[in-house]
């Protein structure tokens, strides 16, 4: 093989590609990582708060671990329409409350 066949002529690569970022971009663009983690953690939180407990482990099976509703109900000796049920109200709770932001959340008052 002729070394031609491994190479490529500096004239082909684009020039955003031979770019280095100064350290002010590479600072802003960890800082935009960092509220996007930020926000997503805040989301998070919030969303567990407006949620049942059952509620929010089934999502979190379903939406993140990739579990069906029937792994999910298997596992939790319930049935398949119980968890689906509890998905759909937990998918809408959370539709909810990230349209309208933390405003949703409401604290249930103390018993007396």
């Amino acid at each position: 093989m002729e070394e031609s066949d491994h190479t490529t002529s500096m004239d082909m690569v684009p020039e955003a590609a031979l770019a280095v970022p100064n350290e002010e971009a590479l600072a802003e663009e960890r800082q935009v990582r960092e509220d996007q983690i930020r926000c997503a953690e805040a989301a998070v939180s919030g969303i567990r708060s407006i949620l049942t407990g059952a509620q929010f482990y089934r999502l979190r099976q379903y939406c993140i671990e990739g579990k069906t509703e029937s792994e999910i109900a298997e596992a939790e000796g319930v049935t398949q329409q119980v968890v689906s049920k509890s998905l759909v109200s937990a998918l809408k709770k959370s539709r909810e409350f990230l349209k309208r932001g933390p405003k949703m959340v409401v604290k249930k008052p103390e018993k007396r």
